[in-house]
């Protein structure tokens, strides 16, 4: 598919349709998920907020979950939302077919373009070219865009959006516009493989076809897991997605990754911790929301000490080659701040989190008590028990909510968990086979260095990174904390 047609195909088909102008949001409060569960006494989104918080462990997508207004919108509205606005977006190179990826295409590596929303629709249709921040022409016929994780509260046009946003009927009535991120793309546009650490997330697509692939935290070691680049709050992997390797990365074979391609009105749940990449399969508008877990509290004293090392083996580095491509663009003012200032932020975060353990409450989230067991969405179905990682034991797991009844709402899917065969043979068709790889790009990042020192330089100090963000180092530092802190 072309780019052209991937558009074309998707927001202009509906230009016929009229334009919907929603109710307000109250009155569309627990609406938009199937009704009349049967054996359910609770309102439908008291049960969806304990559902999501406490009972989901794996991907599960709802199914046509979403009936915002938004959604049947068509291309004038979004143009004459934005109007004038100059937006900024993230512009990578398109991969000819049957390229594989060496490593991702890291955002240090991407070029920056703004647009208005109505030249990024000419641009996309090939209308016109687009000159980026260091003067170079992108077009589409080479190139993806991405207007991704922008705060939808930072936009000129937040207000108009306040009616156009609502994740009450998931549980959440608390959450809107403040709350959610805003991703446009054309096909191709993508995010590389990584762990949120915090929180767990809910996904709405409103426009076009978006193709997730996941992978559970216990499949990290097949993922080459690294610090670098750093961003708080992230930890990416190395395999090329979405055109994964497994020449340069052989361990990849042996994953099993749940996929999933999100339609409009699907909502997607990421549970805490899973790996996810994201690739853009024609021209697509998603908006997302994080929730905050009371794991999140131990999980922020673990990224302060992250910083730091980060922060510290950095100290002296005034190659800008070397700190564009350590820390993610927006974390490059960590590399100019001064040891007592990142020493300030580390005390700051372990005492701050430290006073707020036992005064935290969130009145409308019960803490679970089976925060430690797997509980996969079985129980959502009947089921009593769960099976517990650490011990390897089926114990009961007492119902807080009212149990479903063995029906499964006609919305609710579990992402499928599928060979990486499988998932090979959907990205580069069924003539690939295990072990054979098409030609795999170099990385650029090593290539961008000026000498060969340089380039040594940051294999050092990347691998020294690693070393000591290494999560068993990281959690036997804040055990050793806890420790210090209780006695």
């Amino acid at each position: 598919m072309e780019l052209g047609q991937g558009e074309a195909k998707n927001p202009s088909e509906r230009d016929g349709e009229l334009s919907e102008v929603g109710e307000p949001a109250h009155k569309r409060l627990c609406t938009n998920i199937v009704p009349d569960w049967p054996g359910v006494s609770e309102p439908v989104h008291v049960v969806m907020r304990e559902t999501i918080l406490h009972k989901l462990s794996e991907p599960t997508v709802f199914r046509g979950g979403c009936k915002w207004p938004c959604i049947k919108w068509k291309q004038k509205d979004w143009v004459r939302l934005f109007s004038e606005e100059v937006l900024s977006f993230r512009i990578g190179s398109l991969l000819p077919e049957g390229t594989s990826l060496g490593s991702p295409q890291w955002e240090s590596e991407c070029k920056i373009g703004e647009m208005t929303y109505s030249q990024f629709l000419e641009w996309m249709s090939g209308k016109r070219s687009c000159l980026t921040k260091c003067k170079a022409e992108a077009t589409c016929s080479l190139s993806w865009a991405y207007f991704d994780y922008v705060y939808m509260k930072d936009l000129s046009c937040a207000d108009k959006l306040a009616d156009a946003v609502d994740w009450g009927a998931f549980g959440f009535p608390e959450r809107g516009v403040k709350d959610s991120t805003l991703w446009i793309g054309t096909m191709g546009a993508n995010t590389p493989c990584h762990i949120d650490t915090y929180g767990c997330n809910l996904v709405a697509q409103i426009v076009g076809r978006k193709r997730w692939v996941l992978f559970p935290k216990s499949q990290s070691h097949l993922l080459s897991p690294t610090r670098v680049p750093f961003e708080e709050s992230s930890i990416y992997s190395e395999v090329g997605f979405p055109r994964p390797s497994t020449k340069t990365h052989p361990r990849l074979s042996y994953s099993t990754p749940y996929v999933v391609t999100l339609e409009p009105g699907d909502v997607l749940f990421v549970p805490k911790q899973w790996w996810h990449s994201v690739e853009n399969l024609e021209f697509s508008i998603s908006i997302n929301t994080w929730l905050e877990l009371p794991s999140d509290r131990g999980e922020r004293v673990k990224e302060s000490i992250v910083r730091y090392q980060v922060a510290s083996l950095c100290q002296g580095v005034h190659s800008l080659n070397l700190i564009s491509s350590v820390f993610n663009p927006n974390m490059t003012d960590l590399a100019v701040m001064t040891p007592t200032q990142h020493l300030n932020l580390l005390l700051d975060s372990i005492f701050g989190c430290t006073a707020s353990r036992d005064s935290h409450h969130d009145g409308n989230v019960k803490v679970d008590q089976n925060e430690d067991l797997n509980i996969h969405a079985e129980v959502l179905y009947g089921e009593k028990t769960a099976h517990c990682q650490q011990t390897g034991e089926t114990v009961a797991v007492e119902e807080e909510v009212p149990c479903m009844q063995a029906v499964k709402p006609r919305s609710m899917e579990p992402v499928s968990c599928v060979p990486f065969l499988q998932y090979m043979h959907e990205v580069y068709g069924p003539e690939v086979e295990t072990g054979i790889v098409y030609g795999v790009t170099e990385n650029s990042r090593v290539e961008k260095f000026h000498s060969p020192n340089e380039a040594t330089e940051f294999k050092q100090l990347k691998l020294m990174i690693d070393a000591f963000t290494d999560l068993r180092v990281v959690d036997v530092l804040k055990a050793v904390i806890d420790e210090k802190l209780g006695s």
